[in-house]
């Protein structure tokens, strides 16, 4: 009885092995350094996924095929000044939301890791500010939105300008009152 019970528990272990591959795009998930979600890759580069990519132990970049080649273009390009590999893969036996994945020629001891990326606008939701932040990296936005920012997540501050006077005079305005007024229109 008790050899059966080795053989069961192998045979399943053995499934979420697959299983867990097969979401992966194809490979282990102690390989993988990062993972991105299909819906966060929108043609916006993710310093995230560039940084990853630069690392000595990095050896390939995977690519679900099923993603438009317009919103991954920036990172094959990389991975080509980089000097890593990447490859398009599809597969009927794949499965959730991971479009792509940054794979180390090392294994980790990640199995209590999460390796997939947080979604860009995970940070501003949890401290209470709206997602479209995200939206909006790399734009000026007006002083009371900086201000905002400053106080809840000063780091990220680096990542917009602030709108100027000048700006102002020329007819330019915060996407974020813009995206809030939206919003109460609705």
């Amino acid at each position: 009885m008790e050899l059966f019970d080795e053989k069961e528990k192998a045979r399943i272990k053995f499934q979420q092995v697959q299983v867990e591959k097969n979401y992966f795009l194809g490979e282990f998930k102690e390989n993988v350094i990062l993972a991105v979600r299909k819906q966060e890759l929108d043609g916006k580069v993710l310093r995230e996924v560039i940084e990853v990519m630069k690392r000595e132990d990095a050896v390939l970049l995977k690519i679900n095929r099923n993603i438009p080649l317009k919103k991954v273009k920036v990172y094959i390009d990389e991975a080509e000044k980089i000097g890593i590999k990447y490859r398009l893969v599809d597969g009927l036996s794949f499965v959730g939301d991971v479009g792509l994945v940054v794979v180390s020629k090392l294994s980790f001891d990640n199995a209590k890791k999460d390796v997939i990326l947080e979604k860009r606008s995970q940070p501003y939701e949890d401290l209470g500010l709206p997602a479209c932040f995200s939206e909006y990296e790399g734009q000026r936005i007006c002083t009371r939105h900086f201000t905002m920012l400053m106080d809840k997540i000063p780091l990220y501050a680096e990542r917009f300008d602030k709108l100027d006077i000048l700006d102002k005079l020329m007819g330019k305005k915060c996407p974020i009152c813009e995206e809030e007024r939206k919003g109460k229109k609705k």
